[in-house]
């Protein structure tokens, strides 16, 4: 059984003053830092392919080098660059199976110079409130001079119970005499 996620596509950077082009393949996603020297770029795992993985790269548009940010992660998202595009941050969650039903996502930071990624929080990081989590949906942002990085926290939702199926779950409708109409018609 394989998976049936969607698979990115091709990406062409194109120099206009040389015609000079840089293929880049399964991209799903990608970013220019304010200044529009860097590049993120997200690709995808070939469907067809059990040893090929998702991988966020950066690509220096001077230098024309790649460098590998991040590989092996289920879902990556929230990008943002610092104002000078040295710093970038991000939330992925990597842990998981495709289909669990709980995700931690984790708080990601990386600058000009490392070797990849790195995780600055994530739900056991001290100072993060108990039962909460690092949120993927908030939005991420550096401070103006770039020494502070701003994230969200959300609750861990409890798991949905599964091994219930819904026609097992009993439902309740109390209907009184004294009501104006009858239950079947309450609910319509």
């Amino acid at each position: 059984a394989g998976s049936t996620a969607t698979e990115g596509t091709d990406l062409i950077i194109r120099n206009l003053n040389n015609n000079r082009e840089t293929f880049f393949k399964l991209v799903s996603e990608f970013y220019f830092n304010k200044n529009g020297t860097e590049l993120l770029i997200e690709t995808t795992k070939k469907n067809k392919d059990s040893n090929s993985n998702a991988v966020v790269l950066l690509y220096h548009l001077q230098s024309l080098q790649t460098d590998t940010i991040m590989v092996r992660f289920n879902d990556a998202k929230n990008y943002v660059f610092d104002e000078t595009g040295n710093q970038l941050s991000f939330v992925a969650e990597r842990d998981s199976s495709e289909k669990s039903l709980q995700k931690f996502y984790r708080l990601w930071y990386y600058s000009t110079g490392a070797d990849s990624a790195r995780i600055v929080a994530d739900k056991n990081t001290i100072g993060m409130q108990l039962g909460y989590m690092v949120s993927e949906n908030a939005r991420l942002d550096f401070s103006k001079d770039g020494s502070k990085l701003f994230f969200g926290n959300s609750p861990i939702p409890t798991p949905k119970d599964t091994m219930l199926v819904d026609f097992e779950t009993a439902k309740l409708d109390i209907w009184n005499y004294k009501d104006d109409y009858l239950q079947p018609q309450q609910l319509k």
